[in-house]
Protein backbone atom coordinates (compact mmCIF):
# COMPACT_ATOMS: atom_id res chain seq x y z
CA UNK A 1 0.00 0.00 0.00
CA UNK A 2 1.33 3.59 -1.03
CA UNK A 3 2.37 5.88 1.01
CA UNK A 4 -0.08 9.32 1.08
CA UNK A 5 2.94 12.13 -0.59
CA UNK A 6 1.10 14.43 1.55
CA UNK A 7 2.44 13.55 4.80
CA UNK A 8 5.36 15.11 6.51
CA UNK A 9 8.65 13.31 7.15
CA UNK A 10 7.81 12.30 10.49
CA UNK A 11 4.63 10.88 8.96
CA UNK A 12 6.19 9.33 5.95
CA UNK A 13 8.51 7.30 8.13
CA UNK A 14 5.83 6.13 10.51
CA UNK A 15 4.30 4.64 7.61
CA UNK A 16 7.12 3.63 6.24
CA UNK A 17 7.67 1.55 9.86
CA UNK A 18 3.89 0.12 10.36
CA UNK A 19 2.14 -0.22 7.31
CA UNK A 20 4.16 -3.34 5.83
CA UNK A 21 4.05 -5.02 9.92
CA UNK A 22 0.20 -4.50 9.78
CA UNK A 23 -0.77 -6.06 6.31
CA UNK A 24 1.43 -8.79 7.45
CA UNK A 25 -0.60 -9.23 10.37
CA UNK A 26 -3.92 -9.23 8.20
CA UNK A 27 -5.44 -5.82 10.21
CA UNK A 28 -4.64 -3.53 7.19
CA UNK A 29 -6.68 -3.23 4.49
CA UNK A 30 -7.00 -1.01 0.94
CA UNK A 31 -10.30 0.51 2.77
CA UNK A 32 -7.80 1.79 6.03
CA UNK A 33 -5.50 3.61 4.33
CA UNK A 34 -7.28 7.18 5.10
CA UNK A 35 -7.56 5.75 9.33
CA UNK A 36 -3.75 4.63 8.59
CA UNK A 37 -3.19 8.07 7.26
CA UNK A 38 -4.59 9.61 10.01
CA UNK A 39 -1.94 7.93 12.68
CA UNK A 40 0.63 8.66 10.52
CA UNK A 41 -0.24 12.69 10.37
CA UNK A 42 -0.91 12.73 14.20
CA UNK A 43 2.59 10.93 14.84
CA UNK A 44 3.83 14.08 12.81
CA UNK A 45 1.99 16.99 14.35
CA UNK A 46 3.09 15.07 17.77
CA UNK A 47 6.51 14.57 17.13
CA UNK A 48 6.57 18.51 15.58
CA UNK A 49 4.74 19.76 18.83
CA UNK A 50 7.32 17.39 21.08
CA UNK A 51 9.98 19.40 20.16
CA UNK A 52 8.33 23.12 20.01
CA UNK A 53 8.00 22.13 23.97
CA UNK A 54 11.32 20.92 24.23
CA UNK A 55 12.82 24.18 22.42
CA UNK A 56 10.69 26.21 25.15
CA UNK A 57 11.75 24.60 27.96
CA UNK A 58 15.55 25.02 26.55
CA UNK A 59 14.91 28.65 26.28
CA UNK A 60 14.43 28.19 30.08
CA UNK A 61 13.03 31.37 31.91
CA UNK A 62 9.32 31.76 31.12
CA UNK A 63 10.26 29.36 28.22
CA UNK A 64 7.81 26.99 29.53
CA UNK A 65 5.02 29.88 30.44
CA UNK A 66 5.34 31.15 26.98
CA UNK A 67 4.65 27.73 24.87
CA UNK A 68 1.71 27.03 27.17
CA UNK A 69 0.31 30.77 26.19
CA UNK A 70 1.36 30.02 22.38
CA UNK A 71 -0.72 26.98 22.84
CA UNK A 72 2.45 24.75 22.09
CA UNK A 73 1.58 22.38 24.86
CA UNK A 74 -1.70 21.96 24.37
CA UNK A 75 -1.42 21.19 20.67
CA UNK A 76 0.94 18.86 21.80
CA UNK A 77 -2.28 17.11 23.96
CA UNK A 78 -4.46 16.81 21.26
CA UNK A 79 -1.85 15.53 18.88
CA UNK A 80 -0.90 12.70 21.56
CA UNK A 81 -4.92 12.40 22.00
CA UNK A 82 -5.59 11.81 18.51
CA UNK A 83 -2.45 9.43 18.28
CA UNK A 84 -3.50 7.41 20.62
CA UNK A 85 -7.23 6.91 19.62
CA UNK A 86 -5.66 6.26 16.31
CA UNK A 87 -3.71 3.47 17.67
CA UNK A 88 -6.28 1.66 19.11
CA UNK A 89 -7.92 1.16 15.82
CA UNK A 90 -4.37 -0.70 14.48
CA UNK A 91 -3.66 -2.58 17.37
CA UNK A 92 -0.93 -0.47 18.24
CA UNK A 93 -0.45 -0.65 21.95
CA UNK A 94 -0.52 -3.63 23.93
CA UNK A 95 -4.69 -3.33 25.29
CA UNK A 96 -5.50 -2.85 21.66
CA UNK A 97 -3.43 -5.80 20.19
CA UNK A 98 -4.99 -7.88 22.47
CA UNK A 99 -8.70 -7.22 21.13
CA UNK A 100 -7.19 -6.75 17.88
CA UNK A 101 -7.86 -9.96 15.08
CA UNK A 102 -7.73 -10.81 11.45
CA UNK A 103 -10.42 -12.52 9.71
CA UNK A 104 -11.04 -13.91 6.48
CA UNK A 105 -14.07 -11.58 5.16
CA UNK A 106 -15.78 -14.10 3.16
CA UNK A 107 -14.92 -11.43 -0.23
CA UNK A 108 -12.45 -11.39 -2.77
CA UNK A 109 -10.03 -13.92 -2.42
CA UNK A 110 -8.28 -13.31 -5.66
CA UNK A 111 -7.18 -9.60 -4.03
CA UNK A 112 -6.82 -10.93 -0.43
CA UNK A 113 -8.98 -8.28 0.90
CA UNK A 114 -8.91 -9.35 4.78
CA UNK A 115 -10.60 -7.27 7.42
CA UNK A 116 -10.54 -7.38 11.01
CA UNK A 117 -12.50 -6.97 13.90
CA UNK A 118 -12.21 -5.91 17.72
CA UNK A 119 -12.88 -8.97 19.83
Amino acid sequence: MTCPRWLDPEGKAEWRRIAGQLENAAVLTRPDRAALAAFCDAWGDYVRAAGEVKKALAAGGMGYAEAIRQGIVGAKAKAREALLKASDRFGLNPAARARVKAVDDGGDEEAGLKAFRLG
